[in-house]
């Protein structure tokens, strides 16, 4: 049952913390700036660190092939390479979900 986990102290039980969240979620603040935390979460600023987006960059799929993780393994054969880059992405996948990119430009220029 829901109401059995632990509630933060502000709400009584599941429903009250629903309701509580549900306002906040509502309020004029989160009216203006809910387009940046889209477009950070899934948009274009989604890999950007200067919009202190904090998802660690070697967890998105294509880390490897922006950042050339081949370099790194120069010296080590290339079945042994694949088998650890392998295990890089997929340790990564397992440790942070990242979500997709799902726009391509800002949101500011679609509403």
């Amino acid at each position: 049952m829901v109401d059995s986990m632990k509630m933060p102290p502000y709400a009584a039980n599941s429903y009250d913390l629903t309701r509580i969240l549900r306002e906040e979620l509502e309020t004029k603040y989160v009216r203006e700036n809910i387009n940046k935390w889209i477009d950070l979460i899934f948009g274009v600023d989604q890999k950007s660190p200067e919009k202190y987006n904090l998802f660690f960059p070697a967890a998105y799929p294509d880390y490897h092939k922006e950042n050339k993780i081949e370099r790194l393994l120069e010296d080590v054969d290339a079945a042994t390479n694949l088998e650890i880059q392998k295990n890089i992405i997929s340790n990564m996948s397992e440790m942070y979900i990242i979500p997709p990119k799902l726009f391509k430009e800002s949101l500011n220029t679609i509403i």
